[in-house]
């Protein structure tokens, strides 16, 4: 597969993949430790509880995955959405419709549809350039940024939520 240099290391299309479904396996383990009371409770006023987290991530696997291959199939396309795309907004609501042991089911499924996608992708792929608001970065750079970071800062959210 492609190589990405990551602060010296090599990183290739097999890591990310597998970075993003341990990411999402970590996620998944992090919901045995919700009651039902913590899955629905926001921190704060302006902060999402962990279903609405939940529904996000659910929404933004394979999303950001069809970018990259849109992106393979269209190099120096713009990828993305705005902030106040309906369809992105939406996922934070259907979260709240599940249960937390629905969530698992759904986040394994999300995942994994997401990893099949950037399985397809040529190994050529990996280094194509595109657009993501205005600034340029490869399909690479957009995996780690939009699904395998973003997937961790969530995590994050709801570790921080169980622990205060």
């Amino acid at each position: 597969m492609a190589n990405a240099n990551n602060g010296g290391l090599m990183v290739t299309a097999s890591d990310r993949i597998f970075n993003l479904l341990t990411t999402n396996d970590e996620l998944i383990g992090s919901l045995d430790w919700l009651t039902a009371e913590a899955w629905t409770r926001r921190p704060g006023e302006a902060e999402w509880s962990a279903a609405e987290i939940v529904g996000h991530v659910i929404e933004l696997e394979p999303y950001w995955a069809r970018q990259a291959a849109h992106l393979a199939e269209h190099p120096g396309a713009e990828v993305g959405r705005g902030l106040e795309d309906r369809v992105r907004l939406s996922g934070p609501d259907r979260g709240t419709a599940l249960t937390a042991q629905e969530a698992r089911t759904r986040l394994a499924e999300s995942g994994e549809q997401a990893a099949e996608i950037l399985r397809r992708l040529p190994d050529t792929a990996w280094s194509i350039k595109g657009r993501w608001r205005g600034t340029e970065m490869t399909i690479d750079e957009l995996i780690e940024r939009h699904l395998i970071h973003h997937v961790r800062e969530h995590l994050e959210q709801i570790t921080a939520a169980l622990a205060g």
